[in-house]
């Protein structure tokens, strides 16, 4: 029994006992916001869900983000979300698995008759509500700039889904689950479409702080992250925050 204990020890080393790590975000609902005191989203939820199963503990920082990310640069934290790979960032940056993205998606309300098949020409004759210097994916960035659509601009999300139902504008441009997560909080799921293909998705991670060497912690993460996928738990999470 004494030898089994000692050789669990030298394959779970750093599982064994309970550690923290500190997490830096920015107030970004419904990724990570605080209520009540308290850091939560659909972002924290699933990241406690895979550290709750390597017996690690997590304390959250909701900060600026220039500051976040410095912290990351200098060891001075764990790891950030969400948090985009691009090479710069790989030099002081460690990434697990994508565990999240940043969907960019039009809506409309659930009367309207417009329609889209992927051509955003067909759209110009509508005008769009879109965060200001926010981006939407290189193609609708484009027709913007091309003068092909036409925005009505508001200074953050909260303010584009006002003017949204207000009836500003036809076309509302924003991430998709903060829309969706909007609408459920607003009791509006009914009341608004979806326009299919969406603009963009890019994939977002846990980006761990490379002079922490978490290279153990990553690659149990991975395996956990798959399992929350495979047995449904990744989605439920999804569905709590983004459904009836």
């Amino acid at each position: 029994m004494i030898k089994l204990f000692f050789i669990s020890l030298l394959i779970f080393p750093i599982f064994m006992q309970s550690k923290t790590l500190n997490i830096v975000t920015i107030d970004f609902p419904p990724y990570a916001f605080k209520q009540n005191g308290k850091v939560i989203g659909f972002n924290v939820e699933i990241l406690n869900h895979i550290f709750s199963k390597l017996n690690i503990k997590i304390k959250y920082h909701i900060l600026p983000w220039a500051r976040a990310v410095k912290m990351i640069k200098h060891g001075e934290a764990d790891a950030i979300f969400p948090f985009f790979k691009n090479k710069k960032r790989e030099l002081f940056t460690d990434y697990p698995h994508s565990f999240t993205s940043e969907p960019t998606a039009m809506f409309v309300l659930k009367n309207s008759n417009i329609t889209y098949k992927g051509n955003l020409s067909k759209l110009s004759s509508y005008t769009f509500g879109r965060v200001r210097a926010y981006s939407s994916g290189e193609t609708f960035d484009s027709a913007v700039k091309r003068g092909i659509l036409q925005l009505e601009i508001a200074n953050n999300s909260e303010q584009n889904l006002k003017k949204f139902f207000r009836k500003r504008f036809d076309i509302l441009v924003e991430n998709k689950y903060y829309v969706l997560s909007s609408l459920k909080r607003l009791n509006k799921l009914d009341e608004v479409r979806q326009l299919n293909p969406i603009l963009s998705e890019n994939s977002a991670y846990l980006g761990f702080s490379k002079s922490k060497n978490h290279s153990k912690i990553i690659n149990k993460f991975n395996d956990i992250l798959k399992s929350m996928h495979e047995d449904g738990s990744y989605n439920k999470i999804l569905k709590s925050y983004f459904s009836k």
